[in-house]
Parts: structure tokens; sequence; C-alpha cells
């Protein structure tokens, strides 16, 4: 469900049963992004909650009133809340809690409740992380193409 001032970029792509609720400020997610299923994208009345480019959200997370920066990855089950910044090429770990006000600094890797460094995002997962929202824009496209097709079949 989208609601409210919600701007999604190019290429990008909102998943199943997800809530993008720019009901009381505003929401911008950007291009080749990927929302997966069950996340919550929400803000706050002082706070609007930004997504930039080429980032991945798994599922069943929940990013309230706060920034996540290019190319960074967001593991299932993370919170990411009020005030956070993740920053640029950034990894949260699945099920971490990022807590308010807190700051990632770039091309580093975070988990934990609350979550903490772990030191930086090893070379060898970042063209996997690159794969995977290309994957995710691919997916996009042929999820559309496909409902294409079916509905094309109708009477």
């Amino acid at each position: 469900m989208l609601m409210g001032t919600v701007t999604i970029g190019a290429r990008s792509s909102v998943w199943f049963n997800c809530v993008v609720r720019g009901d009381i400020a505003e929401i911008v997610i950007g291009e080749d992004t990927n929302i997966q299923d069950g996340t919550i994208v929400h803000c706050s009345k002082d706070l609007k909650t930004t997504v930039g480019d080429r980032v991945t959200v798994g599922h069943n997370c929940l990013l309230h009133a706060c920034t996540v920066e290019t190319r960074a990855v967001i593991g299932m089950a993370a919170s990411i809340l009020d005030g956070a910044v993740v920053g640029e090429g950034a990894l949260v770990a699945a099920g971490s809690v990022v807590r308010e006000g807190t700051r990632i600094p770039p091309n580093s890797f975070w988990a934990g409740v609350p979550a903490v460094s772990k030191g930086d995002v090893p070379e060898s997962w970042i063209q996997r992380f690159d794969d995977n929202w290309k994957g995710y824009v691919n997916n996009a496209w042929a999820y559309r193409r496909k409902l294409e097709m079916d509905r094309s079949a109708l009477p």
C-alpha cells in the first residue's frame, strides 16, 4: 500500500504486502531500489524518510523517519529508527535495530540489537550487493510483463 506524499524513482520496486506511508511527511525512494515483501516505510511529523539509489531493503524491515544512502543494504527484519542515517554502501545485518539518531559510516557493517559496528563491508560482498539490486530490477520487469500478458487474456 502506498499513500500520501511518496516519490519512487525509475526502475525501483515495492513488493507484496509493503506499506509506504507518507501521510505526515514525505517519503522519497531513489532509482533501482528494491523494497522487499512485508516492509514498512513511514516517517514522523518532523522527519521524512529517504532511501537512495540502488538500495536493497530485505523482507519485513522497518524504515522509520530515517535516511538510507545509495547502495546500502538493509538485511531482512532490520529496523532503522528515527533520525538514523545508513551511509553509502553500508550493510545492516538481518534482525538488527539501528537506534534513533545513529550515523552509520559509508561502507561499514553493523549488526545486533542495538546495532554496533562490526568493521568494514568485506570487498568480496560488494559485487553480490550490486547483483542483488540488478536482479530485483529485472524481477520487477518480469512481473510487469507477466501481469500485462495475464491481463490481455481476459475477455
